[in-house]
């Protein structure tokens, strides 16, 4: 059961059924009786939302393992349980030399439910995208206990439209199967470190990186302050005074990717940057730090401070203004900050560092300040990690989706009893 502790409250009790019709069975009795649950894969995932307002039963989805590959090579369908591990996965793949490029924070214990109930991706999002946009098919229960076959349906918000179970965090229903394609694993891949000493450089070498012929599978830029809580930054670090630093990865056929290892470094010799090349043995580590960088900044925090990590998008020309934005709000509060941004993602993550002493009512003021900056629909910044006093206090999401009420009516018709993550997420 401690493995199942939320925000420091632990459930009543803790459910593992062994397949899906038991899980849906389980479901169906927790509506009955209003019994309000959590579903579990890994937990790596767990750490965001509100606290719940009731947390009864954590239902873990770890027995569902089953693992079924249709056809052969490239043309093969895979059907797998919820409560596999994503490396299981990748294991079993990479002996047909296939793969799923996903990577995501904590990816050896990720599973795929887990995985596709948060949308959750990693650097790699940025050449292959995000699960939901591999538009898998799932197999759902909702909150009542009916297990359904979800597939594609654009944008109509139905229980068997798999887009709206994807990214929803359990909040509509648990994942119990998904049937996915996997792709050929690259024969190649090579990392590419670029560092600079001014931001408009960076700016400018950024946009080189992502124009043609070159092809980056994934590209994140990164403030001294996130550089150095990436262990394995620091050796690139030594004896350099770089301000911001711009990581690409390629893959494909060793000789493209070294083309492009070429032309990528020619173009940020030509603007000044100090340029290494990573070849495939050294590059997995830096890549996995950098998806883990919400936790591995989160231990960072001194016994004299609290940490938040706010999670920021803007539509691409204004993605750098919201950085800007970002870097120079903690500069003026004076907290330590590491901002890491996911370019061609439209995401950005900061995590400041405060003194224990700041109040609340600063930090709602320094929120809403910062979320009057946003000038589209499409940009937000949410507190994706806080201390559990502030969670409960603080605006977690800023204003609400447009279609925040059609969303709640059909969190409704998904889950009629409100058992699943009661008050956590928006809906």
């Amino acid at each position: 059961m401690e493995t199942c502790v939320l925000y420091g409250i632990a459930p009543s009790r803790v459910e593992t059924p062994a397949n899906a019709p038991e899980l849906a069975a389980l479901l169906h009795q927790a509506t009955a009786a209003g019994t309000a649950l959590v579903p579990w894969g890994a937990g790596t995932q767990q750490s965001s939302g509100r606290i719940p307002m009731r947390y009864d039963l954590a239902l873990r989805t770890t027995e569902l393992r089953q693992f079924e590959k249709v056809g052969e090579g490239e043309n093969c369908t895979l059907t797998v349980g919820a409560g596999l591990p994503l490396a299981e996965v990748q294991a079993t793949l990479a002996k047909d030399g296939l793969w799923l490029p996903w990577d995501p924070a904590a990816a050896p214990q990720a599973t795929i439910g887990g995985l596709l109930a948060c949308n959750a991706s990693g650097p790699y999002r940025f050449g292959f995208g995000t699960p939901r946009d591999w538009q898998p098919c799932l197999r759902v229960a909702l909150g009542d206990g009916q297990l359904l076959e979800a597939h594609y349906q654009g944008e109509i918000p139905s229980p068997t439209n798999a887009a709206f179970h994807l990214g929803a965090f359990g909040a509509l229903g648990v994942i119990v199967e998904a049937t996915l394609k996997p792709q050929p694993r690259p024969a190649c891949q090579r990392t590419l470190f670029l560092s600079f000493s001014d931001p408009y450089v960076t700016l400018e070498s950024l946009k080189q990186l992502r124009l043609p012929p070159l092809e980056p599978v994934s590209l994140v830029s990164l403030d001294l302050g996130a550089a150095q809580a990436i262990p394995s930054l620091s050796e690139f670090l030594t004896g350099q005074t770089a301000a911001f630093l711009a990581i690409a990865r390629f893959a494909g056929q060793k000789a493209q990717v070294l083309r492009q290892i070429y032309e990528a470094t020619r173009r940020g010799i030509e603007v000044g940057a100090r340029c290494v090349d990573l070849d495939e043995r050294d590059n997995s580590t830096v890549w996995e730090e950098i998806a883990n960088f919400k936790q591995i900044t989160a231990a960072k925090e001194s016994n004299a401070e609290i940490s938040l990590l706010l999670q920021g998008s803007a539509p691409l020309p204004q993605m750098f203004y919201l950085a800007k934005t970002l870097s120079e709000t903690a500069q003026e509060q004076n907290w330590r900050a590491a901002h890491l941004i996911y370019v061609g993602n439209r995401e950005i993550y900061a995590r400041w560092w405060l003194p224990a002493a700041t109040s609340l009512s600063q930090l709602e003021t320094t929120l809403a300040v910062l979320r009057a900056t946003l000038t589209s629909p499409e940009s937000y910044i949410f507190v994706d990690d806080a201390p559990i006093e502030l969670r409960s206090q603080l605006d977690l999401w800023g204003s609400l989706p447009s279609n925040f009420e059609a969303l709640r009516s059909f969190k409704a018709v998904c889950d009629p009893g409100a058992i699943l993550n009661s008050g956590r997420y928006f809906i």
